[in-house]
């Protein structure tokens, strides 16, 4: 049996970007002062460049300039507004499979196959690689960015599979794929 099927569904709402309404990461709502201070207060009269040059094994990480004090958001008193912002999945795909009837072959007894080919494109904001679940915003500024919209880790170009099945005698049933 010869069967073809073309699917297209374009989803609202998956998946959830996480849409930072308070900018706390933002470069808008940077407090210099509290950035500087913070970044003086770890090298000792270092440098940068020479503090990391002496304690290897550390980064600019270790100075901790990614907190509420540095990044202190449009109202400093809300610790973190995340806001669920649907955005938006694409897929379309078409699939040819030839499956058989099962039959016997010499001693085998239900014997039948499936070969299939599915051509399909699945995209999403974000591109991420779970769509289930909740990502970071890559534009807080812009939302629906069109540079954010790409494949996702569900998305399967080309996609070929044969599998085979019979029951051997004494009643052993063998299913491959």
């Amino acid at each position: 049996m010869l069967g073809a099927d073309f699917l297209y569904n374009h989803a609202v709402g998956l998946p959830f970007v996480l849409k930072d309404a308070e900018l706390r990461r933002d470069a808008e709502t940077l407090n210099v002062t509290a950035a500087r201070a913070k970044r003086d207060s770890v090298p000792g009269g270092l440098t940068v460049d020479q503090w990391i040059a002496a304690n290897p094994g550390k980064t600019i990480g270790s100075f901790g300039l990614i907190s509420d004090s540095i990044f202190m958001g449009r109202r400093p008193d809300l610790n973190r507004l995340r806001l669920r912002d649907g955005r938006f999945t694409k897929y379309k795909g078409m699939q040819i499979s030839l499956r058989s009837s099962e039959g016997s072959l010499w001693r085998l007894k239900n014997v039948g196959y499936a070969v299939s080919y599915a051509l399909a494109r699945g995209e999403s904001t974000n591109g991420q690689g779970r769509v289930e679940f909740m990502d970071n915003a890559l534009d807080n500024h812009r939302p629906n960015n069109p540079i954010y919209f790409g494949p996702s880790d569900l998305d399967f170009n080309h996609m070929f599979s044969v599998s085979s099945c019979f029951t051997i005698p004494g009643g052993f049933r063998f299913n491959s794929f």
